[in-house]
């Protein structure tokens, strides 16, 4: 990423070709900085799009609360 580019058309272009954590790096310098509520809500797009599912945390916790259930009922 080159360092003076740091616009929010960038931060676009790297989450459209999929390279998230620098769109998302980039959507968060651009949300702190920003004077236009345009980009900052662009950037606040990208973030959200780019944010860990509260889903997927509680499927994960549900998860492995029931291996470690499975395991010390019956491995253990």
């Amino acid at each position: 990423m080159d360092e003076n580019d740091q616009t929010i058309e960038t931060a676009e272009r790297f989450y459209r070709a999929g390279q998230y954590g620098n769109a998302r790096r980039l959507a968060r310098q651009i949300a702190k900085s920003a004077s236009s509520t345009d980009e900052k809500n662009r950037a606040a797009h990208i973030l959200k799009a780019t944010g860990i599912d509260p889903a997927a945390v509680v499927a994960f916790a549900v998860t492995g609360g029931l291996l470690l259930f499975l395991i010390f009922r019956y491995v253990l």
